[in-house]
C-alpha cells in the first residue's frame, strides 16, 4: 500500500488517551487544548462596530443560549407563515436586541479598546441611554418621533435595513464558531 501512513487510523478507530499518558508531548498538547476550551467557554461577549458611524459606536453582545435562538426562530417562522414580508429582518433585529449587552462610544478610533458605555454619562431627556431605544434617541435628529419598539430602534440606529442582516450574520458567525478572540495566546506547536 504505497502512500499510506503506517500510523494512520482506520475510519472506525479512535484514540483513547489515559489520564497522565505522555505520548511524545501529547500531555502538553492536551493541556493547551484544555486551556483553549476553558477560554472559549469563558468568552461570553463580543464587540462589533455598528455600521455607518466610522467605528465610533460599538455594540457589545453576549452569546445567546440555544433556547433563546429557538424562540426567536419560532417567532420568525410564525411571521413568515402569516406572510409578513419583514419576517426575516424582524428575526434578525430580535437576535440583535436579545443579545445586546450595551452600546459603547469609541472616542478615539486609534484606540479601539478604549470604550465608554453609553449607559454611563450620556442622557437623553434626563434619562440614561440604555439599549437600542436609547441609542436611537441619541442619534436621531431633534423632533424625530422615537422608535416604538426594539426592532424600530435598531432600524433607526442602522439607518439602512441592508446593514442589519450583515451585522447579525457577523454576530451569528461568532456565536457559532466557538473561537477565541485572540488565538495567538494559544499555540499548538508540536
Amino acid at each position: 500500500m504505497e502512500g499510506k501512513d503506517p500510523g494512520a487510523l482506520a475510519p472506525d478507530e479512535e484514540v483513547v488517551l489515559e489520564e497522565g499518558a505522555d505520548m511524545n508531548g501529547a500531555g502538553d498538547l492536551m493541556g493547551q487544548l484544555r486551556g483553549m476550551h476553558s477560554a472559549i467557554v469563558e468568552q461570553r461577549e463580543h464587540d462589533l462596530d455598528i455600521p455607518g458611524y466610522g467605528g465610533r459606536l460599538v455594540a457589545r453582545y453576549r452569546r445567546l443560549e440555544y433556547e433563546e435562538v429557538t424562540k426567536i426562530g419560532q417567532r420568525t417562522r410564525r411571521m413568515r407563515d402569516d406572510h409578513n414580508p419583514m419576517a426575516t429582518l424582524f428575526g434578525q433585529c430580535d437576535v440583535l436586541a436579545t443579545a445586546l449587552v450595551n452600546v459603547y462610544l469609541r472616542k478615539d478610533p486609534k484606540n479601539p479598546d478604549e470604550l465608554e458605555p453609553l449607559s454611563q454619562g450620556f442622557t437623553f431627556l434626563g434619562e440614561g441611554v440604555v439599549g437600542w431605544d436609547g441609542v436611537a434617541k441619541l442619534v436621531l435628529k431633534d423632533g424625530t418621533e422615537p422608535p416604538k419598539d426594539a426592532r424600530a430602534a435598531i432600524r433607526s440606529v442602522f439607518a439602512n435595513d441592508l446593514a442589519i442582516p450583515a451585522h447579525q450574520a457577523e454576530l451569528a458567525a461568532w456565536m457559532q464558531e466557538a473561537r477565541l478572540e485572540d488565538e495567538e495566546d494559544f499555540s499548538l506547536d508540536f
